[in-house]
């Protein structure tokens, strides 16, 4: 509902700020990996308009940016340099900018070389969001949706 409160409030001309409040507010989405995994999976399509096209390409996107450069890194022995000196370079700015954010944000700098599953855990949110949405429905506040968009101005 955030997403759609957002989307309402542009429609209507009116402005929104991002803001932070690292070191006055400590807030935990969900308890469990397995509740995270549902939250997002409930929400991940849906942040796409619910475009098959958006979420391919955004996969494909994440893919390419946050995965493949580590994955050509390990594949060293068989590639050649022309290949593995762009794929250094893209993973070791990845890393230094997840560092930063990390930083910035308050968060375990440790995880910072973890990025390349996340970005894999967001394909396969992304994946089961999209199949849920088609295949089952999506669940929310008790009731299940049937390959319909959910308006949260009649839900309120």
């Amino acid at each position: 509902e955030d997403i759609a409160m957002g989307r309402m409030v542009k429609a209507l001309r009116g402005r929104l700020r991002v803001v932070t409040a690292f070191d006055s507010v400590r807030i935990r989405m969900y308890p469990s990996f397995r509740e995270a995994m549902e939250g997002f999976t409930k929400n991940a399509y849906a942040f796409l308009g619910y475009s098959p096209t958006r979420a391919v390409l955004g996969s494909l996107a994440g893919i390419l940016i946050h995965v493949l450069p580590v994955a050509a890194l390990l594949c060293w022995p068989i590639l050649p340099a022309r290949v593995l000196a762009p794929a250094a370079m893209a993973a070791s700015l990845e890393l230094v900018l997840e560092c930063l954010a990390r930083l910035w944000s308050g968060h375990t700098v440790w995880l910072a070389p973890l990025y390349p599953l996340r970005a894999l855990l967001w394909v396969a949110i992304m994946a089961r969001s999209a199949r849920r949405y088609h295949a089952e429905g999506l669940v929310w506040r008790g009731r299940t949706y049937h390959g319909k968009k959910i308006d949260v101005k009649r839900e309120t």
